[in-house]
């Protein structure tokens, strides 16, 4: 419990503005129902998910572009729902380099194929187990069981992934001890973040949703009553606006 008011402490100084932020940190931004996470570091911004209702960016596109306009952008997208990259277009507008790192087989809006692989230099070395991605075989025409998984030291981001695609995954996550940020799957909808998941990470300190349950009932109250049985905090942008994660 202790380490959890720091950490929230830490997330209220970040948002008050009262401290500069380190150039090594994460922020899952207020977009609505949709999800947008972005890791800052000094030269890159990496984005993993850039998708929300398209009136929210208003609100933070100046943010987005003090810390990212001059770095190289890394787009990891998880699959093609519209509320993961509704920002697509904006982004590359506003920032001096974007290029694809993950993107979904069965995504061809044309404007944005024209963007570039991002080089090798960029990319993550293989074999680090702190950082995983997992793509999973899947059924195009429901995009949500296509969720690419991304697991990033302590965040698990498993985009949509339903519960019938997390039995798949789960086995082939590494390091699982490590993780103790979750990105609710779906927003926190039911149909996503099985109990079996949340046993199997040990050291989960909070979950995140990145949603509107005023409009569009996420999270659901199942999955809150289940991260309560587990005894996990659960923080909703739209409660606490833009979170800093230090």
């Amino acid at each position: 419990m202790r380490e959890f008011i720091l950490g929230l402490f830490l997330i209220l100084l970040c948002r008050s503005g009262s401290a500069p932020l380190p150039q090594n940190f994460w922020i899952v931004w207020n977009v609505g129902q949709g999800q947008w996470i972005t890791q800052v570091t000094n030269n890159e911004c990496r984005h993993f998910d850039f998708g929300g209702e398209i009136n929210y960016f208003k609100n933070i596109h100046k943010q987005f572009v003090s810390l990212c306009g001059q770095k190289n952008n890394l787009l990891y997208l998880s699959h093609s729902d519209l509320d993961h990259y509704a920002y697509l277009s904006l982004i590359a507008n506003r920032a001096k380099s974007v290029c694809w790192m993950v993107r979904p087989e069965n995504f061809n809006l044309s404007y944005m194929a024209r963007l570039p692989p991002c080089t090798s230099v960029n990319k993550i070395p293989r074999g680090l187990k702190e950082n995983q991605t997992i793509i999973v075989d899947c059924n195009y025409k429901d995009k949500n069981s296509c969720s690419t998984v991304f697991k990033r030291k302590s965040f698990l981001i498993p985009g949509d992934s339903p519960k019938s695609q997390e039995k798949f995954w789960l086995p082939l996550l590494e390091n699982k001890s490590q993780i103790s940020v979750l990105i609710l799957g779906h927003h926190g909808s039911r149909t996503s973040t099985k109990t079996a998941l949340l046993y199997q990470l040990p050291n989960l300190k909070m979950a995140v949703a990145s949603a509107r349950r005023k409009k569009y009932g996420h999270p659901h109250l199942q999955t809150v009553e289940t991260l309560k049985q587990r005894n996990i905090p659960l923080l909703k942008t739209e409660s606490w606006g833009n979170l800093h994660f230090l």
